[in-house]
């Protein structure tokens, strides 16, 4: 079984690239693009994953295994920084790269399902 999303109706390309687009220089983004993030992060709250452990809400999923686990220590690290845009680019990249792997060890992603596929799916 492969990591699978689904996405509500109002989830449009425009949503799916500017998602894509945040993992690449979100902390870059001007205000237009920033409304569309965030108007798909919304829409987001409203998917569900398909997971080994069968279908939960997507919100659920990244509260749990993102945000709970490392959201507070993030912003502490903002706060306690000299250059908040090193820390932030810093942290966010830390984050970023233990996610498959918490993931894989909650039995949400299957061993064999690359990093890679996890925003294109």
């Amino acid at each position: 079984m492969t990591f699978r999303i689904l996405l509500p109706a109002e989830f449009q390309d425009i949503h799916r690239q500017i998602a894509l687009e945040w993992v690449v220089r979100g902390h870059r983004f001007n205000l237009r693009e920033w409304r569309v993030a965030l108007r798909a992060f919304d829409l987001l709250k409203e998917a569900a994953v398909f997971t080994t452990q069968g279908v939960l809400p997507f919100s659920a999923v990244y509260f749990r295994h993102v945000e709970e686990p490392y959201a507070d220590r993030f912003i502490r690290s903002l706060l306690n920084a000299e250059d908040v845009t090193q820390a932030g680019v810093s942290g966010w990249a830390e984050v970023a790269g233990r996610i498959p792997g918490i993931l894989h060890e909650a039995g949400l992603l299957p061993a064999e399902q690359p990093a890679a596929r996890l925003l294109v799916a």
